[in-house]
């Protein structure tokens, strides 16, 4: 057990290779739960993130082969620092590739479930996303590495205050070639998938119920593009 009354940074990180955390529960951290810097082939797995001030679960500085699967993330951000918008697993930071992000439940967020700011070939599959304040999985894109080959599916998002999966780039920065499916979203305030500023992207299979605005949402303003994105076999 990692427990703090707060104030603390960080309570565990790693920065090294090959390593498993596994079964550890992290509470009231003043900061981050758990962070994976700079190091590969590392595993998180059934542990208890609970009460983060800031984010649940962190990757980032090009960690890549990570695996973070059947955890469970509540409150990340709500007892939180100055602008409490925070994310149950964050990947930044050029987070970096073939990471696996799947069978995690993750509750109350508030922003994310799952935000992955940059980075290519990494999964986000089969995770349980409840009441996010903001997206439920969102891939944003704020440098000219963009994000490619990313695959979202087989996830159940609900109770979201905002949109349930959001795709986000621009004409330097790239969010293509992304694979969004099968994922059941229901009950949220906003879209059920956003798509601005991303290409070359298959949305497909997805079941969309009971969003509070459009199932699914191409936004087209001046510097943004989507093209060549294929919307298939979904049912809204």
């Amino acid at each position: 057990l990692f427990r703090s009354s707060g104030d603390s940074g960080t309570l565990l990180g790693v920065g090294g290779s090959n390593v498993k955390i596994e079964s550890v529960r992290v509470e009231n951290s003043g900061l981050e739960g758990i962070v994976l810097a700079t190091g590969s082939n590392n595993s998180i797995s059934n542990c208890y993130v609970l009460n983060s001030s800031s984010h649940g679960i962190v990757v980032r500085n090009n960690s890549s082969g990570n695996s973070i699967i059947n955890n469970h993330i509540l409150n990340s951000g709500v007892v939180s620092l100055a602008d409490g918008r925070y994310s149950g697993i964050m990947l930044e930071n050029s987070a970096g590739s073939d990471n696996l992000i799947s069978g995690n439940i993750i509750q109350d967020s508030s922003s994310s479930g799952v935000w992955l700011a940059r980075g290519d070939n990494n999964i986000i599959s089969g995770n349980q996303v409840n009441g996010s304040s903001s997206y439920g999985i969102c891939i944003y894109a704020n440098t000219p590495s963009g994000a490619a080959n990313n695959i979202i599916s087989g996830n159940n998002i609900y109770n979201s205050g905002g949109s349930g999966i959001g795709l986000f780039g621009s004409s330097s920065y790239v969010v293509g070639s992304n694979i969004v499916s099968g994922n059941n979203i229901h009950n949220i305030d906003g879209p059920g998938i956003v798509i601005q500023g991303s290409s070359d992207n298959l949305i497909s299979g997805n079941i969309i119920q009971d969003s509070g605005q459009d199932g699914i949402l191409f936004q087209f303003y001046s510097g943004f593009y989507a093209n060549n994105n294929i919307i298939a076999f979904n049912h809204i």
